[in-house]
């Protein structure tokens, strides 16, 4: 079979730095993020994050704690610990964002693959494209 592979989910999204949770304040620096406990009396937590793929993923280390692998989806304002989203009840949620920078393009990959022989691909063209 021919088959053909595309790919989906360009977009533009807004970038946020800080998100501020009922107890924490998060603070990412490029690839570094920073916990820092809202009423100071917790060492700050820090880690490194891949923010480049959806979800973010990365690893906090609490020194008072422990270390934790982490699934950050910045639309949500959500970080999921342990796991991804649907497999951890440790979960923050609802963080408030701020610190937003503007709008930067995002690729989000997704392959969908066509069998050419049983269904043709179309290939549209803006007319307009170039002009």
């Amino acid at each position: 079979a021919v088959e053909s592979t595309q790919s989906t989910g360009h977009r533009a999204e807004k970038v946020c730095n800080t998100f501020t949770f009922s107890k924490w304040t998060a603070t990412f620096t490029g690839n570094t993020v920073e916990m820092k406990h809202n009423l100071g009396d917790r060492p700050v937590a820090t880690g490194t994050f891949d923010r480049s793929v959806h979800p973010n993923t990365g690893k906090v280390r609490f020194p008072d704690h422990a270390t934790f692998d982490v699934f950050f989806y910045p639309e949500e304002g959500s970080f999921y610990w342990n796991e991804d989203k649907g497999k951890t009840n440790l979960i923050w949620e609802d963080g408030i964002p701020s610190q937003c920078s503007g709008w930067q393009p995002v690729v989000r990959d997704v392959s969908i693959t066509h069998n050419l022989e049983t269904t043709p691909l179309l290939i549209k063209t803006d007319s307009a494209a170039g002009s």
